[in-house]
């Protein structure tokens, strides 16, 4: 009778490191499962934020061309704009300076771009031919 107890204890004890094995083959596979879905969110997560970066740095960008062309209008009041503007190593275009189509006589529009990486701002800036006073800025 002692030698079957001992066939079954050797019985259940190799049944259960398969067991074992198994498992632990498996919680590896959820982990890796776990570890690959973690590392795309985070990747995600790092190229919406790079591009909210890259925005803000080209509005930025922009709004410096259109302080430039405002600057080159009071020292030139003949001032027509179509530059491109270095800041840094950066590069911004200011557009045609012309008369407001729905600003009366007196008003200037100033266009100006700016692209970083994949964000390109458009602002446009109206602004009084005379004081140059702001009439209306506004993001295309």
């Amino acid at each position: 009778m002692m030698h079957n107890a001992t066939r079954y204890t050797l019985h259940a004890t190799r049944h259960s490191g398969y067991i074992a094995l198994i498992s632990v083959m498996i919680l590896g596979a959820i982990l890796i499962i776990l570890a690959a879905s973690l590392s795309t969110v985070t990747f995600s997560q790092s190229a919406g934020e790079l591009d909210s970066i890259f925005k803000e740095k080209s509005y930025f960008l922009a709004y410096s061309c259109l302080d430039h062309a405002l600057l080159k209008l009071v020292q030139d009041s003949s001032y027509a704009g179509s530059e491109t503007y270095s800041v840094g190593s950066d590069q911004c275009t200011i557009g045609a300076i012309g008369p407001d189509p729905g600003g009366g006589s007196n008003a200037f529009l100033i266009p100006a771009t700016a692209m970083i990486g994949s964000s390109t701002t458009k602002l446009q800036l109206t602004v009084n031919s005379e004081t140059l006073q702001t009439i209306k800025f506004e993001e295309k």
